[in-house]
């Protein structure tokens, strides 16, 4: 049996996931704060895994003995062309802040401002003030018809969904998160040769979005953790699945290991 550990906030996402280890008989932990005594630790005696914010991650993988994975900083820079279709650079938020064309940025990690076509580099404004060395991605503007997000392990998705559409949310006023038969046939079909490239570098668990442009076909958006990723109307069993594999026994250090900010 395995115990799913949330974190203090309420969402729908988490709810969902709640119900799909409830179901599965798996035991259920919702944290008090984000700190490392706000668990007992007994838990540890029961494979657990994170779904939650990086700050539950940060917080608690030490005291409860595991890791957690998500892809590096290198991987979607490192990707090859084949896959990106554009440039994508790792660069440190100053760095971006010098930029004088339009580009899009987003942040590595936290989101401690908002991931979008900047004009100016300048005009970088954080919620909070951050170090020049914060590292961002910096890539070419590309406008994006179709995303959706895959939760991956071992290499094959586990469950998918439209993400957005035309820089919107794609779930519609039922609720729902509708992909045409042959939008999900072409996602797929791009996904499972990336997927399958052996060539292609991945951690064992992530969170995959792809999307479709007008004049460059489909290629890979982003790459995140896939225990602090939205659902987006994928499946809650299967995105379950996928964490519990991210969420690994204490063990050497590992190239895709996820270490707290000093």
């Amino acid at each position: 049996m395995r115990t799913l550990v949330l974190s203090p906030r309420y969402t729908d996402d988490s709810n969902a996931m709640w119900r799909a280890a409830t179901a599965r008989g798996w035991d259920v932990v919702r944290v008090r704060s984000y700190k490392g005594d706000a668990i007992d630790l007994d838990v540890a005696k029961h494979g657990p895994l994170i779904y939650g914010e990086t700050l539950l991650a940060d917080a608690l993988a030490e005291p409860l003995g595991i890791t957690v994975i998500e892809p590096s900083p290198q991987w979607l820079p490192e990707l090859p062309e084949l896959y990106r279709k554009r440039p994508v650079q790792l660069a440190t938020l100053g760095e971006a802040r010098r930029l004088s064309s339009p580009s899009f940025i987003k942040p590595v990690d936290e989101k401690t401002f908002k991931s979008r076509v900047y004009q100016d580099g300048g005009l970088i404004d954080p919620d909070f003030a951050l170090e020049d060395s914060e590292l961002v991605h910096i890539s070419d503007v590309v406008s994006f018809e179709l995303e959706v997000r895959l939760f991956v392990a071992n290499r094959r998705a586990h469950t998918y969904s439209a993400y957005l559409r035309n820089g919107a949310l794609a779930k519609n006023e039922a609720g729902e998160w509708p992909l045409g038969d042959d939008e999900a046939k072409q996602a797929m079909r791009f996904a499972n040769e990336l997927l399958m490239d052996a060539k292609v570098d991945l951690p064992d668990a992530l969170v995959l979005d792809i999307g479709r442009t007008s004049d460059r076909g489909w290629c890979v958006v982003e790459a995140n953790p896939c225990w602090c990723s939205g659902l987006c109307g994928c499946d809650p069993r299967a995105a379950l699945d996928v964490c519990a594999v991210a969420s690994k026994p204490k063990a050497e250090d590992a190239k895709w290991t996820r270490r707290p900010k000093a």
